[in-house]
């Protein structure tokens, strides 16, 4: 029962740990499209936005 329960434990924590990675790299990639968007926009707009 014991080596069961810490199976279901370790399975959980991983399933978590893998979601809470998935829902991290979404957001990741959200912001750097919504900074590339905007650097698309203002370079067009500004040319002095140019790094």
């Amino acid at each position: 029962m014991v080596q069961h329960g810490g199976f279901i434990t370790v399975a959980f924590l991983v399933t978590g740990t893998i979601l809470a990675g998935m829902v991290a790299a979404v957001l990741i990639d959200y912001r750097v499209q919504l900074r590339t968007l905007r650097r698309l926009l203002l370079d067009h707009s500004d040319p002095r936005g140019r790094v």
